[in-house]
């Protein structure tokens, strides 16, 4: 299962208050008018060329190197259990959230059972 929203035009975009994190548009990223159906095969296309990659280490080193938050300081919120803040390490070969502590103490966290937020 794979969840993704994008902001194709620069009026889809929400006012500034009403997000929690800065947002853009396709169309204000590039300068240009996007063809949303374009954009759809395009991106189904990137998608599906990584199906057969999903489990490699290619995979998870991209997904590594376009890991937002990476390297910053977060709070994972588990399903049960207490709030961790720490440094957002990178993602593991299972798909889990690696938090390092202020111990130095790397724990890992399924994607399912987190909530990902920054820390102010």
């Amino acid at each position: 299962v794979l969840g993704v929203g994008v902001n194709i035009a620069t009026e889809s975009v929400p006012e500034a208050d009403a997000v929690q994190f800065p947002a853009s548009s396709v169309a204000a990223e590039t300068g240009k008018a996007i063809d949303r159906m374009q954009f759809l095969a395009d991106t189904l296309a990137q998608v599906d060329s990584w199906r057969l990659s999903i489990n490699s280490s290619t995979f998870f080193d991209e997904w590594n190197r376009y890991l937002a938050f990476k390297g910053e300081q977060v709070k994972i919120q588990p399903v049960a259990g207490e709030a961790v803040i720490g440094t957002l390490v990178g993602i593991n070969q299972f798909g889990a959230v690696l938090i390092q502590n202020a111990a130095g103490e790397v724990q890992s966290f399924l994607a399912g059972d987190v909530h990902l937020r920054p820390v102010d």
